[in-house]
């Protein structure tokens, strides 16, 4: 992630001061916002001082189902890629970018959770399993990408606090935004994928 801790302090003066103004004219309820939202804002300050401690990152590739090896990586940016074959996603992360590209012929959903970083998930590569599977995704701050096969139908929900949101031909911004998206055929598709996401800092594109 690209962020230094001076944009990010400037983020959240000025995320703060445009929720001010808009409960001035009545469009949202700052309290509501700011007491739901002002533990993670101290985590995600927390995890940027942490963050800015030097230290060599760890890079994860993982080749076949099951097989993983570690390897060490000269760049500055923590974090992670891998390419799995795995049927179901599962990914966890606290600090760095993280890419995960996906290589399953009956993919079934999972999770991914990334604190403080960029995600990028491909599932250009997947055969989704019969039925509808859930792909749920959460973070703090980063921008979330990903991108799914274009005949597969996908049903989009969620939140995001700020961010600009682009699903498809789908494209919204703003703050306090409430993502909801589906494809014309997904009710009566005979695979489909559901994805979850819930972001409080970032933006999110979806292929």
């Amino acid at each position: 992630m690209r962020s230094s801790s001076n944009i990010i302090w400037g983020l959240l003066f000025i995320a703060a001061g445009v929720i001010l103004l808009l409960d001035n004219y009545g469009y949202v309820n700052a309290w509501y916002i700011l007491s739901t939202y002002w533990p993670i804002i101290l985590i995600a300050i927390g995890l940027k001082i942490l963050w800015d401690v030097k230290r060599k990152p760890v890079e994860r590739i993982v080749g076949e189902s099951s097989k993983k090896d570690w390897q060490r990586s000269a760049s500055e940016d923590a974090g992670y890629s891998s390419v799995t074959e795995d049927d179901l996603l599962k990914e966890s992360n606290v600090m760095g970018d993280i890419e995960v590209t996906v290589k399953s012929g009956n993919f079934k959903g999972g999770y991914v959770s990334n604190v403080f970083g960029d995600t990028k998930i491909d599932l250009s590569h997947i055969n989704a399993a019969d039925g509808e599977h859930a792909l749920r995704l959460s973070g703090v701050f980063g921008d979330v990408k990903i991108d799914t096969p274009h005949n597969l139908p996908i049903q989009v929900s969620g939140n995001t606090l700020a961010g600009d949101i682009a699903i498809r031909e789908y494209k919204k911004g703003g703050f306090g935004q409430t993502i909801s998206y589906k494809s014309s055929d997904y009710d009566t598709a005979p695979k489909k994928l559901h994805i979850d996401i819930s972001q409080v800092f970032g933006d999110l594109k979806i292929y």
